[in-house]
């Protein structure tokens, strides 16, 4: 009744390490190599502007909010970090940039583009990076507050978190997502761990937050159990009502034809 929502029942560890070493994810959800060259290709065209949530979704514009808190940093790491398009952008603001990814032709692809990404284990997260970066990652964690308190022994200076949001949609249900974020769950669980809120936000169009953390204590948030679960509720009661309405329309549709 905390208002923290979850998938179960859900992979374990090892079964979530097979899951993505094995391309089953791949095969799943990501396009393969051919289409992720387009994503590189776009990246290319990264423009620096002011973030604005109210705009469709753009994969690269989390680069803007982060440059918006005005926080300082010179080295990024990112934990997920595909073929290294987002790396891409930071390595050409004049950052120092590495990371990890468990998808071995997509650290291929990136280290033929000369962007340093090694296999995805808690040894090659490198430690005193400025700017630890989990885009669309950490959702997908068998044990993010673990993690959390990794970074925190690797002397992380600032984290940046992006996960697909409740806030008045339920994202996405599917196998590889453990975990599904409000602002304030996500923001309890990183304090929790002892990293403290700087910015957070959130596109008005499909509800993905965005948020900056900075590796900080902080003892004071106000964080109601109750009415974050009546929050949740509400979301989730309202997503069944229209999935309800949509398997009637689906059905209604075939008896037609």
């Amino acid at each position: 009744d905390c208002g923290f929502l979850y998938l179960n029942p859900r992979l374990d560890q090892k079964s979530l390490d097979n899951f993505y070493e094995a391309r089953h994810y791949e095969e799943i959800f990501t396009p393969k190599i051919i289409h992720y060259r387009n994503k590189w290709e776009r990246s290319l065209y990264f423009k620096r502007k002011k973030f604005n949530n109210k705009i469709e979704y753009d994969p690269f514009d989390f680069i803007n909010f982060i440059e918006d808190t005005g926080i300082k940093y010179n080295s990024v790491f990112e934990i997920g970090s595909a073929g290294g398009a987002n790396l891409r952008i930071f390595k050409s603001l004049k950052k120092k940039v590495a990371g990890c990814e468990p998808n071995k032709n997509l650290r291929r692809f990136a280290n033929s583009k000369k962007i340093n990404v090694k296999p995805a284990n808690s040894r090659n997260i490198l430690p005193n990076y400025d700017l630890y970066i989990l885009q669309h990652v950490f959702e997908h964690l068998y044990d993010p507050i673990n993690l959390l308190k990794l970074l925190k022994k690797k002397k992380a200076k600032y984290l940046y978190i992006g996960v697909p949001g409740i806030i008045n949609q339920l994202p996405s249900i599917q196998i590889a997502h453990n975990f599904y974020f409000s602002k304030k769950t996500l923001t309890k669980i990183c304090l929790d761990a002892g990293f403290k809120l700087v910015d957070i936000n959130s596109y008005k169009r499909n509800d993905y937050i965005v948020a900056i953390f900075e590796n900080k204590k902080c003892s004071e948030f106000n964080y109601d159990r109750s009415e974050e679960f009546k929050n949740s509720m509400k979301i989730i009661n309202r997503y069944k009502v229209v999935s309800t309405v949509h398997n009637c329309l689906e059905f209604i549709k075939k008896v037609r034809t």
